[in-house]
């Protein structure tokens, strides 16, 4: 789930009108969301800044593809990291079955699980952000 509930809230805003082929802007998410709702995810004017400070929606998916790569690739890097670790104190048997398990897990959660949803790593490239990294520093 995204940290803020109103960002959590016009996510699932904009999600919805992208699933419904609907183009996305400050008068289609109103309409989706509802005078209330709009009032819970911060108001208008909260609305209005944020939508000065992303890019156009124009290339959501090419978006939603970026961050799930990136996504991956920072769980390939932590699995790296976890061998490197298990390579320095443990049996080279263990440290190769467990490293292949890992990276096998990886690649499996990217295929067979790949349902489309991209909260979970837009809540870890937010939390990246967040806490002054680079979200989308690798290395």
């Amino acid at each position: 789930m995204l940290f803020s509930p109103e960002l959590r809230l016009l996510y699932t805003g904009i999600r919805s009108l992208v699933e419904k082929g609907r183009p996305v802007d400050l008068v289609t998410i109103m309409d989706e969301l509802g005078i209330e709702q709009i009032r819970n995810a911060g108001g208008m004017s909260y609305i209005s800044q944020l939508t000065g400070s992303v890019p156009s929606i124009a290339n959501f998916h090419t978006y939603e593809k970026l961050v799930k790569e990136y996504d991956k690739k920072r769980k390939l890097i932590a699995a790296g990291e976890k061998i490197m670790g298990q390579a320095a104190s443990e049996d080279s048997d263990t440290t190769v079955r467990d490293g292949i398990h890992e990276l096998m897990r990886i690649e499996e959660d990217q295929t067979d699980n790949d349902t489309g949803e991209i909260t979970s790593s837009l809540v870890e490239l937010f939390g990246s952000g967040r806490n002054g990294g680079n979200p989308l520093r690798l290395l």
